[in-house]
């Protein structure tokens, strides 16, 4: 398991990387911010229904928001 870096639209690099890389599973971590839900929601959702690979939401660690 690695992390990756990259920056433009955050579901489509995303996209892009899994498939270049044959990703097995993308991990995203689920902001609780109203307005950040708001516009991050779309994309997490993209990622799920696009995705070659699975995708899991996961809640951040209490006190690291």
């Amino acid at each position: 398991m690695s992390a990756l870096y990259t920056s433009g639209d955050p579901a489509k690099e995303t996209l892009k990387v899994a498939d270049e890389r044959s990703v097995q599973l993308i991990v995203v971590e689920r902001l609780r911010d109203s307005v950040t839900s708001v516009f991050l929601g779309s994309e997490i959702n993209r990622l799920k229904n696009d995705a070659p690979c699975d995708v899991i939401t996961v809640k951040p660690e209490k006190g690291k928001t």
